[in-house]
């Protein structure tokens, strides 16, 4: 009986995907895993909300330094 390979996944590691980051080569060999049907990948209840949050926050971060910029 094989036991499956499981891994949990929480924020930090889906925003390393995104932003550059030492560790990002890690995460996509993590989720190069993702087509192996012996592999599950869990995550917390919170995480889709801190995903959400995280890229929101971004967003207006990137909004904001583009609104001091004017259109002629």
């Amino acid at each position: 009986m094989t036991v499956p390979l499981r891994f949990v996944i929480d924020t930090n590691i889906c925003i390393k995907q995104f932003i550059a980051d030492p560790l990002t080569p890690k995460v996509n060999q993590l989720f190069d895993l993702l087509d192996d049907p012996a592999v599950e990948f869990l995550y917390p209840i919170c995480f889709i909300l801190s995903v959400l949050i995280f890229f929101g926050s971004m967003f207006e971060l990137i909004f904001t330094r583009l609104n001091r910029f004017r259109t002629i």
